[in-house]
């Protein structure tokens, strides 16, 4: 099966076989401006039952998701078929920052930009006050935690629970970075 990059989507395609089936969908995705990146099909004899997958890239795309989405669902309504695309999710990051700016501005910078594609920063945690305004420029939730010898594991801990509540998928950390979570400490 092919890997599917932050320009990429899949569309998943089944119904009664008939002709022009895969000519139909692909003519849709051209005219959207996608590119097919593999395909695969294959029809149930028993049943007369056609399926496809399509792996297309979406980086010169047209018009927006939803008009795109609106000509296959026409499409497969024309042929009788169900259909559905599934769009990449972005990697939810939280960052665990020291008292160091120029990392999380580059980041943040990057970010804003354009430059992180398929990332959404959804959490900045630091033990220090001193880079809110940062977080604050970028609309970013910024966190603290106090850290002693004496909380050190119970910071971990919190520190673990946020990240599982904005369901992260990345965690970079620098290595002055005192607050951990758990997994990391």
């Amino acid at each position: 099966m092919t890997s599917v990059s932050e320009t990429q989507a899949i569309l998943l395609v089944h119904g009664p076989d008939r002709k022009g089936i895969v000519a139909a969908f692909s003519q849709t995705l051209f005219g959207h401006g996608c590119g097919i990146v593999s395909s695969e099909q294959h029809t149930d004899t028993e049943s007369s039952i056609f399926y496809q997958r399509i792996v297309f890239d979406a980086a010169e795309l047209h018009t927006d998701r939803v008009s795109l989405e609106r000509g296959i669902d026409e499409v497969a309504g024309r042929l009788g078929m169900t259909c559905e695309v599934r769009w990449p999710k972005p990697k939810r990051v939280a960052i665990f920052v020291s008292k160091y700016a120029h990392c999380l501005w580059e980041l943040l910078l990057r970010h804003d930009a354009g430059e992180l594609p398929g990332v959404e920063i959804v959490q900045i945690v630091s033990n220090h006050e001193d880079l809110r305004h940062v977080a604050e420029h970028f609309s970013v939730p910024y966190a603290v935690f106090k850290i002693t010898k004496e909380t050190k594991r119970a910071v971990a801990a919190s520190a673990e629970t946020r990240i599982l509540r904005h369901r992260c998928d990345v965690v970079p950390t620098t290595p002055s970075t005192r607050v951990r979570p758990c997994a990391m400490a």
